[in-house]
């Protein structure tokens, strides 16, 4: 973070810190991200646009899920997921949901997993998403219907969406 000039490059310096805040929480030290939480706000206000307040909310709706605070993270997720869906961002849209479908599978509540895992595949199929992506969506939506979800599944499921929007090599384009 020291190497950023963030004078310079203001937008670079809330992606970075987006970025600590994720990996922050990522790694077991939730008390530590939410602690960059107002700054990140603040920087998305000045600097960014209105997908970057929803990356902040995601971020925060991640952080509440890590600390246990399960109300305010779904509301989070939910927004966020809506603000993807509106603006049609496939690849954001199923990773906030997986990031939902973790809360659901860690709070038990299998019936909204498999609620959630049965609108994502429809919604992707009908786009231009990475066959791999969509490969892994759909493992997902059959693990959750079985009621076969676990929380190691969609750490997977999202890694290898991660990895196919790295790619956005459309399902006509293979």
């Amino acid at each position: 973070m020291s190497l950023l000039e963030t004078q310079n490059e203001p937008w670079l310096n809330f992606v970075a810190k987006v970025g600590w805040a994720y990996y922050l929480d990522d790694s077991g030290r939730a008390s530590e991200a939410q602690a960059l939480i107002p700054e990140l706000r603040q920087l998305a206000r000045q600097h960014g646009n209105r997908f970057d307040r929803l990356r902040v909310l995601w971020t925060e709706g991640r952080i509440w899920r890590s600390l246990g605070h399960v109300e305010l993270a779904e509301e989070a997720l939910k927004q966020v997921r809506a603000g993807f869906v509106d603006a049609e961002i496939g690849y954001d849209v199923a990773l906030v949901s997986l990031d939902l479908a973790a809360l659901y599978l860690g709070t038990g509540r299998i019936a909204e997993v498999k609620e959630l895992a049965a609108e994502m595949l429809p919604q992707f199929a009908a786009r231009q998403i990475h066959r791999e992506a969509l490969a892994a969506i759909a493992l997902f939506e059959q693990a959750a219907r079985k009621e076969r979800a676990t929380l190691a599944l969609v750490q997977e499921i999202s890694s290898k969406v991660k990895d196919a929007s790295t790619r956005r090599t459309p399902v006509e384009g293979d």
